[in-house]
């Protein structure tokens, strides 16, 4: 079996991570059938919610036919290719090594949805007029032998070329039908706005469509399947990458490769029914009083702000601490590991070797009162290259909001990221 499947095409060897276990069961002939277990793939796969026809159903159709032709297929799933990107999926073991199917193998949870949307489609014209499809079996039926002869016409045996999908296929290859070009080489081209629009709502308007369109600032159109949609909120919302952040940020996120309609909206009805988010976010409330903004800078890294965070889990080098440097003009940050027990000489170090080698020495530095910031040593290292300290206001960190603001940004990202590691 095997050997059939690799001298076919229908397998390959693979490296994959995957390895579904594989069973045989005896076959009516006294062969035996290869069966793969993928239920474990199934469990993590998406159903489709692509109808199977209920046998009831077919059998009622059939109430006033006297003559029958039964069509089995054989090896039907193996017809349909599997997308390059998801053979690793496939991937069975045996004791002969790891393989992958490059065509829709049995056992997917999809795959019986998957083929019967394919055979719908191929028999659409005579469907519940003369011919019954449940998968892999067909049926042609009909209430007089002449009728059923004349039903059958349509099928062609032992012929070297056929059109079929909108393609001719020949014993050498398969081309597009001459009949579709010369559609579309025929057709005049546009003289007015309307007629314009109607060429382009010839295919723009389609919304089930399988494939995507792109608009104009290369976003992928993304169609109307609210389960797709919903993946990618999620991937922009949830994924330690993105940190569970608010509505405008995931939506700008998203926004940057895809784009639907009411995006906006989608993503609003699921970050605010993200709990993880509701637990996590802070408030935006604006402080009773004036504030005093400071004046702003004309260059990058021309004022910094600096501060800790402290309280942190220590890491394997034994890091418990991050130090935190903010240009106040491009709002770039950087951060820096290090522990509780820094001390100001140590501080300096790591600022010279993080910011000062990157960027030069700022004209000013906003930081809390922190001894590491008003200490001796550090004052004279700012003195000798003319650095201006501006401290911020005792218990008052608004101050400093900017510096305090990403603090909150990076405490929820390691937040979210350790509550919900991936």
């Amino acid at each position: 079996m095997l050997d059939y499947l690799l001298e076919k095409g229908f397998v390959r060897p693979s490296t994959s991570p995957f390895a579904a276990p594989i069973m045989f069961t005896p076959k009516k002939d006294g062969g035996l059938r290869m069966c793969i277990d993928y239920r474990a793939l199934n469990r993590v796969t998406i159903k489709s919610p692509y109808p199977i026809p209920r046998a009831d159903e077919l059998i009622d159709q059939l109430r006033e036919a006297k003559f029958f032709s039964k069509i089995d297929m054989r090896g039907s799933y193996h017809q349909i290719r599997v997308n390059k990107t998801s053979y690793y999926k496939t991937a069975f073991r045996t004791r002969y090594g790891s393989y992958e199917y490059t065509v829709m193998p049995f056992g997917l949870t999809n795959a019986s949805s998957t083929f019967q949307l394919t055979m719908n489609e191929v028999f659409r014209p005579l469907l519940d007029k003369c011919v019954i499809v449940y998968l892999d079996d067909i049926l042609v039926y009909s209430t007089t032998r002449e009728q059923h002869l004349k039903d059958l016409t349509v099928c062609e045996f032992l012929i070297h070329d056929l059109e079929f999908l909108g393609h001719v296929i020949s014993i050498d290859d398969v081309k597009i039908d001459p009949k579709k070009i010369a559609m579309i080489q025929d057709w005049k081209p546009p003289a007015h706005l309307r007629e314009l629009q109607s060429f382009l709502g010839s295919d723009l308007t389609v919304k089930q469509g399988a494939y995507y369109l792109k608009s104009g600032t290369n976003q992928i159109w993304v169609p109307a399947y609210l389960t797709l949609r919903e993946l990618l909120i999620q991937e922009a919302h949830d994924s330690n990458f993105s940190g569970h952040y608010g509505i405008n940020k995931t939506a700008k996120l998203l926004s940057r490769n895809y784009y639907w309609p009411d995006m906006p909206k989608d993503v609003q009805l699921y970050v605010t029914s993200c709990t993880t988010y509701q637990r996590m976010k802070s408030s935006r409330l604006r402080p009773a009083g004036l504030l005093q903004p400071l004046e702003p800078p004309s260059r990058p890294w021309q004022q910094v702000t600096m501060d800790f965070v402290t309280g942190l889990p220590a890491g394997p080098s034994g890091n418990d601490a991050i130090l935190i440097v903010i240009d106040r003009l491009t709002k770039m940050a950087h951060f820096s590991a290090c522990k509780t027990t820094i001390t100001a000489e140590q501080t300096a170090k790591l600022f010279l070797t993080n910011i000062v080698r990157l960027h030069g020495f700022p004209s000013a530095i906003i930081s809390d009162r922190d001894p590491r910031f008003t200490s001796n040593f550090w004052t004279k290292n700012r003195q000798q290259y003319g650095t201006r300290l501006h401290l911020s206001t005792a218990y008052h960190p608004q101050s400093d909001g900017q510096t305090e603001r990403t603090n909150q940004t990076m405490e929820q990202l390691i937040h979210t990221t350790c509550t919900n590691p991936a």
